[in-house]
């Protein structure tokens, strides 16, 4: 897994993740089988042609792989993060999303969450691959991923 850094997950200037300096490829990592970036279902699986081009697509899941950044330091070293998990239900209606299997986590916390900024209704216990979490309408959160 990837170093964890001492940053708080919600500082996004602090997380190298978010402000990368060359585009995500949409392709697996060398030594892995999980993309840089990959588009996922509420039910955790990979969109396909036909998701995306149905036309009704309100929610879905954003994995940002914390392998996949190809920058380097000021030292020439890899620059390192954790993996993200963006869960956006731009519906009008609450929706179940169901965490994708082990390969792109095993365990997340949640960081952020724009139905409740406080995060005072989270989970005790950390999500795991194949917990169903239910979004609130047209909010997101935001988990990353625990090492």
């Amino acid at each position: 897994m990837c170093p964890h850094r001492v940053h708080r997950a919600t500082d996004r200037a602090a997380r190298p993740v978010f402000r990368r300096q060359r585009f995500f490829q949409g392709r697996p990592i060398y030594g892995s089988s999980i993309d840089d970036i990959a588009w996922l279902r509420p039910d955790g699986q990979h969109m396909t042609e036909q998701d995306w081009t149905a036309g009704h697509t309100t929610s879905l899941a954003i994995f940002l792989n914390c392998r996949g950044i190809p920058d380097r330091d000021q030292l020439g070293e890899p620059i390192t993060d954790d993996s993200f998990l963006l869960l956006i239900n731009a519906h009008h209606l609450a929706h179940t999303f169901t965490l994708p299997d082990a390969s792109y986590g095993r365990v997340w916390q949640i960081a952020i969450d724009t139905a409740d900024p406080l995060l005072a209704h989270t989970r005790r216990r950390p999500p795991q691959p194949g917990t169903r979490l239910r979004v609130p309408a047209r909010s997101m959160r935001v988990l990353h991923s625990l090492h």
